[in-house]
């Protein structure tokens, strides 16, 4: 194939990256000269740069839009966005346990029962706090101590608990994160830790923000274990949950 010597990007010859000329400097002949197509990762690259940017563009776009919507017009928009992001989180989701398209879903009575099934009774999010224990502890023999606590997480019924983790646990996950052992991460990373315990799946951000102010802020230990130990209560004490593990 062919791209224009105008392009903007670099262009590969052989393996070597060039940068073009416009093409008015090289005469129509370069316009037409055959180019082989960009390697894969910088294809990959160019795909992810270019949808950061849209992105960007959108948000430029919508925050000019609303400078000149009334504080109605704005609630409603915020309300659509809203729902918006809450149907996109929920495919997602639905794909990651499922690993079937929207469309698919959709046209399958099965499989949106299956999928209501494991979110009533919570059982993607127990087995990846179970996972996510486990890969922390990693006990010689995995099968037993899986016994052990989830016959702890049932004595524990009907008590604040955070479920089959421990303050210890939530030290431990601070403490990777630490890796220059300063004392403080930054919040996204108590985002990142409330994602992979499986915590208010599509609110991590809104949650440390609240709690922080800002992703951008550290957190200390004490702060980084009192933010996840409520979700973790929060999410283990709902009465789906309960539900759950009776």
């Amino acid at each position: 194939s062919s791209q224009p010597c105008s392009s903007p990007g670099p262009l590969f010859f052989g393996g070597r990256r060039f940068w073009p000329f416009p093409a008015r400097l090289l005469g129509a002949a370069a316009t037409a000269a055959p180019m082989e197509a960009l390697p894969v990762q910088e294809w990959e690259l160019q795909q992810k740069v270019t949808h950061v940017q849209a992105v960007a563009r959108g948000r430029k776009a919508r925050t000019n839009v609303t400078k000149t919507l009334s504080d109605a017009q704005k609630e409603k928009l915020t309300t659509a966005q809203r729902h918006t992001e809450a149907r996109r989180d929920f495919f997602r989701e639905m794909h990651e346990v499922l690993g079937v398209s929207k469309e698919v879903f959709n046209s399958s009575e099965s499989l949106q029962k299956a999928y209501a099934y494991i979110e009533e009774h919570q059982i993607q999010r127990l087995m990846e706090g179970l996972l996510a224990r486990a890969v922390l502890e990693r006990p010689p023999d995995l099968r037993q101590y899986l016994i052990e606590v989830i016959t702890e997480m049932k004595q524990q019924k009907g008590q604040p608990s955070m479920g089959c983790f421990t303050v210890e646990d939530l030290e431990t996950m601070f403490e990777m994160w630490d890796e220059l052992k300063t004392g403080k991460i930054p919040a996204s990373k108590v985002s990142e830790s409330l994602r992979a315990v499986g915590c208010c799946p599509g609110k991590e951000d809104e949650v440390v923000e609240g709690a922080v102010g800002s992703l951008y802020a550290e957190v200390d230990k004490k702060t980084f274990v009192n933010i996840v130990r409520i979700q973790l209560e929060a999410m283990f004490s709902s009465p789906a949950f309960h539900g759950a593990r009776s």
